[in-house]
């Protein structure tokens, strides 16, 4: 399977240590950028078909959780919603999905957490073959009402520089 391996709770609700940017096959543990003096780490979901030396241009989601996956582990968001859609059903899902996290107490609405969230999008779709044409987003359930007509609403992204030319679906699993 080419999602990242379920992450079982823990005490404290900590997340397994891992090693940026290590991998095990066409799995991605984690991944992690640097922007304004701060790391981000977060999770990259690849399809079992996904391969480096093919150069097919796949599409990317980028998935934002909701306020109760806010952490800086970089691995609460993959426990819900889209993550664990295709964690049910890999099959379904010929992706690959960015899925950065906010951590406390900011919110995606932040200026700073949109920046970062394009910053992973970008990165991730220049690593992994992201095909600009198919670029979507998909927010839970609580990140879509929090985020209504604010910075990081589908229309706004139309019209935000790292999302011209790309085309945006707003998902709520």
């Amino acid at each position: 399977m080419g999602l990242i391996e379920s992450v079982p709770a823990r005490p404290g609700g900590s997340c397994p240590r891992r090693t940026p940017g290590a991998s095990s096959g066409d799995r991605l543990p984690e991944s992690q950028i640097e922007l304004h003096g701060a790391t981000y780490r977060f999770q990259v979901y690849l399809p079992e078909e996904w391969r480096r030396d093919d150069h097919k241009q796949w599409p990317i989601i980028l998935f934002l959780h909701g306020r109760g996956e806010r952490g800086s582990r970089g691995c609460g968001q993959t426990q819900i919603g889209l993550p664990q859609a295709v964690r049910d059903h890999p099959e379904r899902w010929p992706f690959v999905i960015v899925m950065p996290q906010c951590p406390l107490p900011a919110y995606w609405t932040d200026p700073d957490m949109l920046a970062m969230a394009m910053a992973a999008l970008d990165q991730e779709a220049a690593e992994f073959h992201a095909d600009p044409e198919r670029t979507y987003l998909s927010a839970s359930h609580s990140a879509v009402r929090r985020l209504g007509a604010g910075p990081l609403s589908p229309a706004t992204l139309g019209r935000h520089r790292h999302f011209l030319q790309r085309r945006l679906l707003e998902l709520c699993p």
